[in-house]
């Protein structure tokens, strides 16, 4: 037996399809928690680095960030280099990036 949960997702209601249901739901909790989280902490601000996306408490381009990883500098060295970011930011910024890039490219793909 089959039951439609939503717009053209058809689960079997057997314990295995439970089971990827929950996982599917769980997932996307996750990520949404996640982007809210990371919106928070790393986002565009007026008058902030010039209103790029940033860290904008430490005024940290995430663009900058990047540009370090680009050149070989590991987490630690960057941490060392500049200690009013943690290694939760350098996660965040990271993730933001990845999150631009997906919209840009769901943009393109259209």
């Amino acid at each position: 037996m089959k039951k439609a949960l939503d717009a053209g997702a058809i689960i079997p209601l057997s314990p295995e399809g439970v089971h990827e249901w929950y996982n599917r739901i769980a997932d996307s909790t996750r990520e949404c928690a996640m982007s809210l989280y990371t919106q928070r902490r790393v986002r565009r601000e007026t008058g902030v680095c010039g209103g790029v996306l940033s860290i904008p408490e430490e005024r940290m381009p995430v663009s900058f960030l990047l540009r370090c990883f680009a050149a070989g500098m590991s987490h630690r060295e960057i941490l060392r280099a500049y200690p009013q970011l943690s290694e939760e930011d350098l996660r965040l910024a990271l993730l933001a990036a990845a999150e631009r890039l997906e919209c840009d490219d769901e943009a393109v793909a259209g």
